[in-house]
């Protein structure tokens, strides 16, 4: 699963979430699975959880995948970890079992006013070279880039008229547009402005 080159652009393998059609989304296991695959990024949802711990997940309730309905933000580690047999990784967990296996790691921010937290534990982890923060929420990565200068971020988007130019106004390396919007003028605007600097997928 080595990236590819399509249209004059090299296209990276990113494990979405790992690798769902396998193994639990979002779970080392399917970290794993992607990394088997060959992948070289791993995608994966940062949450805080209700005690102000960083898990890994995509919704705040979990009952779409552990089919329990109880929300993230109102639940304390402990208790995610007892109710989900340990399934649910914390950020730290998830980002020691990837470390150096791929060439980037894109940690999604679900959510706005955790992201000191979230820099201070890619920091601990020694992976800041290889992760990407990205985000639909443009704040979360404005908030990013006032806290940090050097770590890479990128706009997903999928309701922006012009998201080229909001990721420049808030500084983001990367633009993360939903698959049905990637359009070949806009992959040619992006390398307009910065050509080693825009990931599309």
């Amino acid at each position: 699963m080595d990236g590819i080159y399509r249209g004059g652009y090299y296209v990276p393998k990113i494990g979405h979430r790992g690798v769902p059609t396998f193994e639990i989304e979002n779970t080392l296991k399917s970290f794993q699975k992607a990394i088997t695959l060959r992948a070289n990024a791993i995608e994966l949802d940062a949450r805080e959880s209700g005690d102000g711990q960083l898990v890994v997940i995509h919704n705040d309730n979990r009952n779409i995948v552990f089919c329990k309905d109880i929300r993230v933000g109102d639940t304390t580690l402990e208790e995610l970890l007892i109710s989900t047999g340990n399934k649910i990784p914390t950020l730290k967990r998830a980002l020691n079992a990837i470390d150096g296996r791929v060439e980037k790691i894109l940690v999604e921010l679900k959510d706005n006013g955790y992201e000191k937290n979230v820099l201070e534990t890619i920091k601990k982890d020694t992976v800041q070279d290889r992760v990407i923060l990205v985000s639909f929420h443009e704040e979360a990565l404005s908030a990013v880039r006032k806290l940090d200068n050097a770590i890479e971020t990128g706009l997903i988007y999928a309701k922006f008229k012009n998201p080229i130019n909001v990721a420049m106004k808030i500084g983001a390396q990367y633009l993360v547009p939903l698959y049905r919007l990637v359009h070949s003028r806009d992959i040619e605007d992006a390398h307009k402005h910065n050509p080693k600097g825009h990931c599309f997928g």
